[in-house]
This record gives structure tokens, C-alpha cells and sequence, in this order.
């Protein structure tokens, strides 16, 4: 997956040079929109699955974590299964894998029960993302790249979208948590047919062997740091043990990053960071992700718990996150034009301060449209944040390294929201603690909206970092500063 890639040739079926069929962003969008409706479909049921298990809505952090932390942890599997059975093959046993997960999630009697169907679900859909884009960018070139990522990530962010509402309604209405996972299975099923209809098996020879000792340990750092930040808010002598543990955790990340730089057919190419697009998309996002992370994760509680909503209420209000993230990726492609990369991040996180500080005021007594308003401009920062990080990750690698950037990119973006949900959890569990207090408050929220604040503002600082034209090739905006026959 490193730079003796180069020497690798794409085999594609029928024919090579073959253009891709364009019913294949539709294909990966609708698996897409899959994923991305069980990302805030699950939010509305938090304190529903909670009250089951006789447990605080609080506790339920850990099946959301756990589901996020084995995409990261499995993503980087994806490249090496793609190289070696196919494109085409790992997608559509991916699938299967995820909504094997779906059902036993629904089967679940405990939050750890749950919890471990939630990590088999999390492996199918390790596989699904950073494969899906492979599939997408194969045979075409880069000034189409940006038009394939936007029309993909409509699917997903319509799935966030009616996720909540969806969600919502099954609990209000149906008076059981568990079809939101069953919906997965008839869905699942059916996206099979036109991945085996229009997708190829794109494969290479001379796949290197299997980094299994790199795998264990990125698998062991990510896994055993997340869950340590979750702990730490707990309190008492969990602190300890939490804080041991994430030293523990950071070490082992330390062994993993060697052990990659010091092997041909390491499973995380970090030689990819001599891009800085890929820096500014993965170490740099990394900041962004973990704030818009614990969003759909935070206002359904917030809703639910504190105010008082029924899930239906909350779901009809939070439905406008995934509306924002839409119309967000609607123009995007537009204003990337017209302020480029480095411009657009530094708004979009001023942006989202300002968002987080509106949130610190909502009260039971506000009316429901501004609340709506509020997430409605909350899921534009976050659309247009997450669409053009996706957008400046690729667009200075070489179209031959686009799986190892693939598989690179995505164990950050799911680290980054497994810390956005550990954060989240963990700033609401040192509110309790504060407060000595068991049922949580406003005061609770107010203080993790203060900390992802602070978090946009080292985003800022970072994002300023980037040269004016960054990733220029892609958003085709030119700063007039600079001259036309720049590097």
C-alpha cells in the first residue's frame, strides 16, 4: 500500500480503460446513504435503548464509540482486501457484514450485548466507505473528482437527514428502539443487486503480505485510547485508571507510527503526509471532526433528557442537522471556487463558534423554528467542513495511491468522530460529577459546547497555516495574489 504501488497495474473487468459507468456514484451513494442514516437514527433512540437497559442515557456513549472505533480500526484492512480479492467483492461481503451487525443490534438485551454487534456492524462499514471512494475515483480523472465526491455525499447526508425523524417516529409510534437496526437488513439486501450489476472487480497483482503486526497495534492504541477519554469524566478512581490507560494507549501509538515508517508494507502509509493536502485533511480535520462529531450525539439528549421531548419531538427538530448538511453540499463546489480551501475552512470554524455559543442559549421555552434554524445552519458548517476535507485529502496524491490515501484518511475521520462522542461524554460526565448529581442539566451541555469551542479555535490556528492556494487544482480558485503560472 506504499510507494511500490507504483509499479502495480489496475486490472479492471470487462476491459481495461473501460469509462465508469455512471450509475456508479448512485450505487455507492445509496450504501452510503445506509451508513449515513445510522448515524443519527440511533441518536433520537438514546434515551429509549437506555430506559430498556435500565442504565443513564449517558453509558450508551460506549455502543456509539464502540461502533466508530472499529471502522477506524478495521479501515485500514480495506485497502489490502481490495487489492487482493477485489473492488468489487470486499464492497459487497462488507455489506453483508453490516447488516449481520444491524440484526443482532436489534437482538441485543444489554448495552454490551449491543455494544458487540455494534462492532460488527462498525467492521462492514469500515470497508464500505474507504472502498466505496476507491470504487468511485477508479478511471476517472482528477478535474472530475470533486463532482463525484458531491454527488456521493448527497446519499449520505439524506440519510442523516431522515435519520433522526425516522427514528423519532419508530419509537414514538412503533414503541420499540430495535427497527432502527432492522431497517438495515431489506435495505442491505436489496443495494446488492446493482453493486454486482455496475461495479467491477478491481483488484492487483503482487499484493504485499499482510501487516498484521502494525494492525494489532493501530487497533490496540485506537480502541484503548478513545476508551480512556470516555472514562475519564467519570470521576473518582476511574480517573487513574483512565489516565493510565491513555499513557498506555499513547505509547502503543508511538510503537505503531515507528513500526509504518519503518516497513515497506505497513498497513498505515504514512509517507502520504509529505502531501500537505493530506495533512491538512487528516491532522489538521482531525481537530474540525471532532467538534461537528459529538453534534448528533449531544442535541437529541439535550432535547430528550433535559427539555423533555419526545423522541418524534426531538427527531422532527434534529432532521434540520442533516437538512443543512444537504444544502451544504448542494453550492459547495461553488464557494470552494470562489474562497478556496484555506479561506473556507477558517469561516466555516468561526462559523461553527458562533453555532455552539447560539446552543449554550436554547431553553425548553424556545420556539421550535429557531431551534430548527440553529441545527439547519449548524449541518451547513458541518456539511461544507466535511465535504471539502474530503475534497483536499486527494487532490494532490497520484491517482495510483488513491486506496492507501483512502484507508489513511478514513482511520482519522472515524477516530475523529469516536472523539467527538468520547469528548462529549466525557465533558457531560465531569458536569454530573460537579454538579454530584445523577440526572443531567443544561449547565452539563454548556459545559461541552465550551470545550468543542475551544477546539474550533485550534482548528483556526491550523487551517491558517495552509498556503493561500492550497489544493488549487481541485477547487479551481486562484488567489489573485498570487501569479497565474504559480507552482
Amino acid at each position: 500500500m506504499n510507494d511500490g504501488n507504483k509499479a502495480q497495474e489496475v486490472k479492471p473487468e470487462p476491459a481495461d480503460g473501460e469509462k465508469p459507468s455512471r450509475a456508479i456514484p448512485f450505487v455507492i451513494g445509496i450504501t452510503f446513504f445506509m451508513t449515513g442514516m445510522d448515524k443519527t437514527i440511533i441518536a433520537t433512540a438514546v434515551p429509549a435503548i437506555a430506559k430498556t437497559f435500565g442504565a443513564n442515557p449517558v453509558d450508551l456513549g460506549i455502543a456509539i464509540i464502540a461502533y466508530i472505533v472499529s471502522m477506524a480500526v478495521f479501515v485500514p484492512v480495506s485497502g489490502w482486501l481490495a487489492d487482493r480479492l477485489g473492488t468489487r467483492t470486499v464492497f459487497a461481503t462488507a455489506i453483508c457484514v453490516y447488516i449481520s451487525g444491524s440484526a443482532l443490534s436489534a437482538l441485543s438485551d444489554s448495552i454490551w450485548m449491543l455494544t458487540m454487534a455494534r462492532i460488527l456492524q462498525g467492521m462492514g462499514g469500515a470497508l464500505i466507505l474507504p472502498i466505496g471512494r476507491m470504487i468511485i475515483f477508479q478511471g476517472r480523472p482528477k478535474s472530475e473528482y470533486a463532482k463525484a465526491i458531491v454527488t456521493v455525499s448527497l446519499f449520505p447526508a439524506i440519510g442523516m437527514a431522515l435519520g433522526p425523524v425516522l427514528g423519532g417516529s419508530l419509537i414514538t409510534y412503533a414503541s420499540s428502539w430495535r427497527w432502527i437496526f432492522l431497517l438495515n437488513v431489506p435495505l442491505g439486501l436489496l443495494i446488492l443487486v446493482p453493486v454486482f450489476l455496475f461495479v467491477k472487480n478491481v483488484r492487483q497483482d503482487n499484493v504485499k503480505t499482510f501487516d498484521w503486526l502494525g494492525f494489532i497495534a493501530t487497533g490496540l492504541f485506537l480502541s484503548t485510547f478513545l476508551y480512556s477519554i470516555e472514562r475519564i469524566g467519570r470521576g473518582g478512581e476511574d480517573v487513574w485508571f483512565s489516565t493510565a490507560l491513555a499513557v498506555f494507549a499513547l505509547g502503543v501509538g508511538v510503537f505503531a507510527v515507528m513500526h509504518a515508517r519503518s516497513k515497506s508494507n505497513a498497513l498505515m502509509d504514512f509517507t502520504l503526509l509529505r502531501f500537505k493536502t493530506v495533512v491538512a485533511g487528516t491532522m489538521f480535520g482531525t481537530i474540525f471532526r471532532t467538534t461537528v462529531g459529538a453534534i448528533p450525539f449531544l442535541m437529541p439528549l439535550l432535547f430528550q433528557v433535559v427539555f423533555g421531548m419526545s423522541a418524534f419531538e426531538a427527531g422532527l427538530i434534529v432532521v434540520a442537522l442533516g437538512c443543512g448538511i444537504f444544502t451544504a453540499r448542494i453550492f459547495i463546489a461553488k464557494v470552494l471556487r470562489m474562497l478556496g480551501f484555506r479561506t473556507l475552512f477558517i469561516a466555516n470554524a468561526i462559523f461553527l463558534i458562533g453555532s455552539f455559543v447560539l446552543c449554550m442559549q436554547l431553553e425548553s421555552s424556545t420556539p421550535s423554528y429557531l431551534s430548527l434554524l440553529l441545527l439547519f445552519v449548524i449541518g451547513m458548517g458541518q456539511g461544507c467542513g466535511l465535504t471539502t476535507l474530503n475534497m483536499i485529502t486527494y487532490s494532490e496524491v497520484p491517482q495510483h495511491r488513491n486506496g492507501a490515501t483512502a484507508s489513511f484518511a478514513q482511520v482519522f475521520q472515524q477516530m475523529a468522530q469516536a472523539m467527538g462522542v468520547a469528548v462529549a461524554v466525557s465533558a457531560l460526565n465531569i458536569g454530573l460529577v460537579m454538579r454530584d448529581a445523577v440526572d443531567l442539566a443544561k449547565s452539563d451541555f454548556i459545559l461541552a459546547f465550551s470545550v468543542f469551542i475551544a477546539l474550533n479555535v485550534v482548528a483556526i490556528l491550523l487551517f491558517a497555516r495552509l498556503p493561500a492556494d492550497v489544493g488549487h487544482e481541485v477547487s479551481g480558485h486562484k488567489p489573485k495574489s498570487l501569479p497565474k503560472s504559480g507552482d
